[in-house]
């Protein structure tokens, strides 16, 4: 087995979150102190509504929620998970995969509401993008944020094999996105006039344009990691598959959930280890 170095770049808010038995509740147990929310002050959080918060991946056991105290990091099956997907459109071959979790900094993590482009399939209703449960908070990982990049670590056989597994994912990645923009342009033609804010979906629609003409164009490799990436962008659809899937889009950034770049550190190299 080898070991290798890699860097993650969060592009969009990324959600990893335990079992619900893991959630803080405001009024039911008094397990959040107003004491740690009470400085929360953002766009994509309404404050006054909350009740609930769903946790970040973290290490331990907490009675009540401190964000301050929390040791946070990203699950290593998580990013396996998503480095080994099964719905490739390529042949997957038998693949020896090992990842370390990746810690990070609690200044990374932000509580936000889920923000879903809801009603697309009600012919009565406006479709619209807003808080879904807005009495709900999620811990995220901020996405396109200033404080550099997550290294990780993970081991396998070769580098032969870290380069099929990155070049597997970015293309499985880049048909989803494209899946998606065909999704939005479906909404915005059926919809019409039916659009509250017709614009914030657009907006979506041309970042990710704008993410593969950047990104999957110029050889980064790209690919969704986490939660709450909608139905559309969890599996691998047939060409002639039409599907209807909820869209949650992270309010800061205009994307969907999770997307994140992979790239080799420069110093790896293909010393085996015991």
């Amino acid at each position: 087995m080898i070991e290798v170095e890699y860097k993650i770049t969060i592009k969009s808010s990324l959600i990893i979150s335990p079992r619900s038995d893991r959630a803080f509740y405001r009024d039911l147990d008094n397990s959040i102190e107003e004491k740690c929310i009470k400085d929360i002050n953002n766009k994509c959080l309404n404050y006054d509504k909350l009740k609930i918060i769903y946790p970040f991946y973290r290490y331990g056991i907490y009675d009540s929620y401190s964000p301050e105290k929390a040791e946070y990091y990203i699950p290593g099956t998580s990013v396996k998970g998503a480095l080994t997907n099964p719905n490739a459109k390529r042949t997957n071959k038998d693949i020896k995969l090992m990842v370390d979790d990746i810690k990070i900094n609690n200044d990374m993590i932000v509580l936000r509401n889920l923000y879903k482009i809801q009603y697309i399939n009600d012919p009565n209703k406006k479709t619209v993008l807003k808080p879904f449960f807005d009495n709900v908070g999620v811990e995220m990982v901020k996405g396109n944020q200033d404080k550099g990049t997550l290294t990780g670590k993970l081991y396998t056989d070769s580098m032969e094999t870290v380069e099929y597994l990155l070049e597997n994912a970015n293309f499985v990645t880049k048909e989803k996105i494209e899946r998606m923009i065909n999704y939005l342009n479906r909404i915005i033609n059926n919809k019409k006039e039916k659009i509250d804010r017709v614009n914030d979906i657009k907006k979506v629609k041309d970042n990710l344009s704008i993410l593969i003409k950047n990104e999957l164009d110029k050889s980064k490799n790209l690919l969704f990691l986490g939660g709450y990436k909608g139905l559309i962008n969890s599996i691998y659809l047939n060409e002639d598959e039409e599907i209807n899937s909820a869209v949650f889009i992270d309010c800061d950034t205009m994307l969907p959930h999770g997307l994140v770049s992979i790239n080799l550190s420069t110093e790896n190299n293909e010393q085996f280890i015991n």
